[in-house]
């Protein structure tokens, strides 16, 4: 929800100031293959096949890693769109901490909401995340932060990065594509040929 509300804030902020709407459907991602295999991957890591395999570890995070991948090679291929930049620090970011941690994103205890199921946190059975303890490395970069409005959610450093990536990625869009920053991942109109 928070990602989506950055979004709406990003856009908004970009149609007063003097965006377009068109300017969404002119632009284009270099190499949008991976930016689909990134979300094709974030379903099934999310689906119910991938809780059957949260005991093989060595192959979420084999999967975890392509899907990483696909996005920094996303972003890679469209960096002149330097919004996208931001929003991989915040994906690194997390895919940091969750390397370090067995391919689990550690969560604070003491800022779960009321009804969360310490136990199965404990136990590894929440497939991707993991209760903080003495053993976990780099807790700082955790799910330490919970927000309350709209939704209960719990987010890391990472996540205000990626949120503000979003943001100011949204802003970007709606601007006129001939800005020079962006111009790259736009088609460019063909010019009129006059004749003599």
């Amino acid at each position: 929800m928070i990602f989506l509300l950055a979004i709406l804030i990003g856009s908004g902020i970009g149609l007063l100031h003097k965006g377009h709407f068109r300017n969404i459907q002119s632009f284009q991602f270099r190499m949008p293959g991976f930016l689909l295999l990134f979300f094709v991957l974030d379903f099934f890591l999310n689906s119910a096949y991938a809780q059957a395999l949260s005991s093989n570890r060595m192959v979420v995070i084999a999967l975890l890693t392509l899907q990483y991948s696909a996005f920094f090679a996303l972003a890679f291929f469209n960096r002149e769109l330097w919004p996208i930049l931001v929003i991989a620090l915040g994906e690194a970011l997390n895919y940091l901490v969750m390397m370090l941690n067995k391919g689990r994103m550690p969560v604070l205890g003491d800022v779960l909401p009321q009804g969360a199921n310490l136990a199965r946190l404990t136990n590894g059975q929440v497939p991707h995340y993991s209760l903080m303890n003495e053993k976990t490395i780099c807790p700082f970069l955790g799910d330490r932060f919970l927000l309350t409005f709209f939704s209960k959610s719990l987010l890391s450093i990472g996540d205000f990065v990626l949120g503000a990536g979003l943001l100011l990625f949204a802003f970007v869009i709606f601007q006129n594509p001939a800005n020079k920053a962006i111009q790259k991942n736009f088609p460019k109109e063909p010019t009129p040929h006059h004749q003599p």
